[in-house]
């Protein structure tokens, strides 16, 4: 994607099968921050109890706007 001015916290991202990190390729990214770089965000890994949150950055290249998240963990 293009730089984002409208990109803000809530936003859900996909990332795509190609990013720095292999194992996020694909994954859903809620956006917390955001910056010239790209946006930082949390993406939950469904093991575990309670389920895992990683935080991961993404360069504008990296990730596709999908839409708002109905819920987020503060």
């Amino acid at each position: 994607m293009k730089p984002e001015t409208s990109l803000k916290k809530g936003t859900v991202v996909q990332l795509s099968p190609d990013c720095t990190n292999p194992v996020f390729g694909g994954c859903f990214m809620i956006v917390n921050k955001t910056g010239n770089w790209g946006a930082q965000g949390y993406i939950f890994a469904p093991t575990g109890m309670p389920p895992l949150q990683y935080f991961y950055r993404a360069t504008w290249e990296e990730m596709e706007v999908i839409g708002t998240a109905a819920w987020e963990v503060e």
